[in-house]
């Protein structure tokens, strides 16, 4: 059983439902313990910061264009602060779950990370941290299709096409 892995997991769901249910009243909770991850993260399991913050500004470029194109509506102008807090500790999160998947063909992957997504995204309108101006229906199929490219370059930029498993047990 790989602990570190099941912890960091825990981790992000515990970050996500803050962020989500917090929402604006506990964005700054969420963006101090982003920063919190990523400080951990470069003493116990060092990433490549400039590879994660890469893909957090096409994460949240995306959510600006979905947002300014109508399709979200937030409690604040713009992007709030929770949630490109959230793109931060997500792809935190990503890079160790990737090299979990890394056994699974791309295709795959860009599947469950398209419904990933998309789910995440409808649980979060249920909870009242986003509102979609489509239906659930048309706007998770969009999303679904976001995420799904989003998890094919996640999986390019963090590298793992062919390499070796990296080990942080």
């Amino acid at each position: 059983m790989d602990w570190r892995f099941l912890l960091y997991s825990a981790w992000f769901q515990l970050v996500w439902f803050i962020a989500v249910i917090g929402n604006q009243q506990l964005q700054w909770l969420t963006a101090f313990l982003a920063v919190l991850t990523l400080l951990y993260s470069q003493v116990r399991d060092p990433i490549k910061l400039e590879r994660l913050v890469l893909l957090a500004g096409v994460g949240i470029a995306l959510d600006c264009v979905n947002s300014y194109a109508g399709l979200f509506e937030f409690d604040s102008e713009g992007i709030p602060v929770w949630l490109a807090s959230l793109w931060l500790v997500f792809l935190w999160y990503a890079y160790f779950l990737v090299q979990k998947l890394k056994v699974l063909p791309t295709w795959l992957i860009t599947i469950l990370g398209g419904a990933g997504g998309a789910l995440s995204y409808i649980a979060g309108e249920k909870l009242s941290a986003v509102n979609f101006t489509l239906t659930v229906g048309m706007t998770g199929l969009i999303v679904f299709v976001e995420w799904a490219m989003m998890f094919w370059l996640i999986r390019k930029v963090y590298g793992y096409e062919g390499s070796k498993p990296t080990h942080y047990a």
